[in-house]
């Protein structure tokens, strides 16, 4: 009777956390579609570029758990989670999502607008220069380092919304 308890116990701690994942699944699949809807209206009902409520309102959106992530582990003294995090996000987002855009865009072709390549990719290439001469020279990122950072994406919003 005891075993037949334990096998009970065991069976909803395995399907718990499967109906909680696929119904997390399930939300984010929705929250996507909300959140491409919600873009395309701002930059319509704003008269801006989709590409420009892409580079700021859904990056900011879609960064907020990462920032509030790294600043948790940061606060409780475990940098390497939040540089980790930082760094892996960077290469996540660069090679799985842009990867799987582009896979979803068949039999279209995820077409890069003139703008990214002439101002946005390059801006990204100083930036990833700029925050790895920083961790290789200084092997740390300091106050003055994040404010210059933070000042550095005010002054690129303030050039794309001019």
């Amino acid at each position: 009777d005891m075993q037949e308890n334990n096998h009970t116990i065991i069976l909803n701690y395995t399907i718990s956390p499967f109906i909680v994942t696929v119904i997390g699944i399930l939300i984010i699949l929705i929250g996507s579609e909300l959140l491409v809807f919600a873009a395309k209206n701002i930059s319509n009902l704003l008269s801006i570029e989709e590409s420009i409520v892409g580079l700021t309102i859904v990056a900011l959106g879609t960064s907020l758990p990462e920032v509030s992530a790294s600043i948790i582990a940061t606060k409780r003294g475990h940098t390497d989670i939040a540089i980790g995090n930082v760094i892996g996000s960077n290469i996540f987002n660069s090679l799985g999502i842009l990867g799987a855009a582009g896979i979803a865009s068949s039999p279209n072709i995820l077409l890069i607008p003139k703008n990214f390549l002439y101002f946005d990719i390059p801006i990204l290439f100083l930036i990833t220069l700029l925050v790895c001469l920083n961790i290789i020279w200084l092997k740390k990122i300091s106050r003055t380092s994040g404010i210059f950072y933070i000042l550095f994406y005010l002054i690129y919003l303030f050039i794309i919304f001019k």
